[in-house]
C-alpha cells in the first residue's frame, strides 16, 4: 500500500514553509518528481491551478495527486531525503481569494436566480464560472454583482471542513 502525504494545507492555508522527508522518487511526465511524507503544495484539483514554489531551491513546475499522495514534479533531480518546502504566497493567496470569491458568486446566482453553478475554472489571468442558465439580464447581473459584494463587503470568517460521505445526501434519494 501507498504511504498517503499528509496535506499541511487542510490544516492551515497560510502556511506556506515546511520540512519533509522524501518517500519516493519517480519520474512523472518525463519529469523528475518527488513523493514526501508531508507537503504545503497544493495540487491541481477540481478546476484549480497547483501551487507554484520551490523545494531545496529547486522549481516545482507541477503538482497533481495520484490517489492519496501527492506528487511534485520538479526543474532537475535532487539528492537529499530530506527536503525543505517554499510555496509562492503570493499565487497561493490570489487562487485563494479566486477560489472564495467562486463560492460567494455561486451563492450569489443560487440565492437570487436559483442557478447552479456547473463548472469553475481558476485561471492566472481569467477565471470562469459556469452557470445553469440559458440567459441572464443586465439588471439581473447587477443584482448578482451587488449582492456578492455586500457578503464581501460583510467581512465574514470563511470556514472549511469536510462532511464524511456516509452523511451527504443525493437529492435523487430525496425525490425517489
Amino acid at each position: 500500500m501507498k504511504k498517503e502525504t499528509k496535506r499541511l494545507y487542510l490544516e492551515n492555508p497560510c502556511k506556506v514553509e515546511f520540512e519533509a522527508q522524501v518517500v519516493e522518487k519517480v519520474a512523472w511526465e518525463q519529469k523528475p518528481a518527488l513523493i514526501l511524507d508531508q507537503t504545503c503544495f497544493y495540487p491541481e484539483s477540481g478546476g484549480q491551478p497547483c501551487d507554484k514554489g520551490m523545494i531545496n531551491g529547486i522549481e516545482v513546475i507541477k503538482v497533481l495527486e495520484d490517489e492519496a499522495r501527492i506528487i511534485h514534479l520538479v526543474a532537475e533531480d535532487m539528492s537529499s531525503d530530506k527536503v525543505t518546502g517554499k510555496v509562492d504566497w503570493q499565487t497561493r493567496f490570489d487562487h485563494m481569494q479566486q477560489h472564495s470569491g467562486q463560492h460567494i458568486l455561486s451563492q450569489s446566482f443560487h440565492e437570487l436566480l436559483g442557478a447552479e453553478t456547473l463548472a469553475f475554472h481558476l485561471g492566472e489571468a481569467i477565471s470562469t464560472l459556469e452557470m445553469d442558465l440559458r440567459k441572464i439580464s443586465e439588471e439581473e447581473v447587477e443584482n448578482i454583482e451587488r449582492r456578492a459584494n455586500e457578503i464581501v463587503f460583510e467581512d465574514r470568517e470563511i470556514k472549511c471542513y469536510f462532511i464524511p460521505e456516509e452523511k451527504i445526501e443525493c437529492s435523487a434519494e430525496k425525490t425517489a
